[in-house]
């Protein structure tokens, strides 16, 4: 349990903005590879290569393999059922803790997996080929006090032949000077838009006064840089609503 506590301590120890790029980016790779989200599919990966590695026979005992004891210790997936499975045991966590303790421990498991389940199950329900991205959240822990901060993931589903490499991502920040700011960023072969909706009319000023310093930092990593900022209250409000908007005729979208 000591390990479990280390490894979930590990996931959601907050993250440094002022880290060096070179730091915060793998990190935060780590952070959304064990998020739990693809937990089955990273696991059956690994089984079926190494099953692919002994001429087809099975091992007799997958759970002894390095590599998927090295999954099950670092995603957040498997350490929250092992310490939810920990705290069934009343008796002697009573003596060690009070009744309010364990029940917010408990709830606030439950409410992680859920969430993970719940993004599981809306991935499952956009199987649709209509749909050409699937979109997962992740809330960020940030160090900055109650600093809030989410971020939004497209995964393409299958790029057709001979079409530009693209990936999207968007991101929620709640500060306390710019207020809510959601940025949009649409990465296609080297060239990058970045599209950022703000609520007041001020903090545009501010990021367009301040604009050209972000693209001359950018500007050495990408062959062209399109900066975009733009006043829409619903755009920063929707942000948790899938918007992604299906290709064809095959469904009708009703707006009341």
């Amino acid at each position: 349990m000591f390990n479990v506590l280390a490894n979930l301590n590990a996931y959601f120890e907050p993250f440094e903005l002022k880290e060096i790029i070179t730091q915060l980016l793998p990190r935060l790779k780590s952070y959304i590879e064990n998020s739990g989200l693809f937990f089955e599919k990273t696991l059956e990966r690994t089984i079926a290569q190494a099953v692919a590695e002994t001429d087809g026979g099975i091992p007799k005992n997958l759970a002894d393999l390095a590599e998927v004891r090295a999954i099950i210790n670092r995603n957040v997936k498997p350490n929250l059922w092992l310490l939810q499975h920990f705290l069934e045991d009343k008796a002697t966590l009573e003596k060690i803790f009070d009744p309010k303790t364990l029940v917010n421990i408990k709830n606030a498991i439950e409410n992680l997996l859920g969430d993970i389940a719940q993004q599981q199950g809306r991935a499952f329900l956009q199987m649709d080929p209509a749909d050409p991205f699937q979109e997962f959240t992740y809330f960020l822990p940030l160090k900055e006090g109650a600093a809030k901060a989410q971020l939004k993931i497209y995964y393409q589903k299958k790029q057709k032949s001979g079409s530009r490499k693209g990936f999207r991502i968007s991101l929620f920040l709640s500060m306390d000077r710019l207020g809510d700011i959601r940025t949009d960023f649409l990465l296609l072969e080297k060239d990058l838009s970045v599209t950022v909706f703000v609520t007041e009319s001020a903090t545009k000023t501010t990021i367009e006064e301040n604009g050209s310093q972000l693209q001359e930092l950018l500007s050495n990593l990408f062959d062209q840089v399109r900066l975009n900022v733009k006043l829409s209250e619903k755009k920063v409000r929707d942000f948790d609503h899938p918007d992604v908007q299906t290709k064809g005729d095959r469904r009708v979208d009703i707006r009341i």
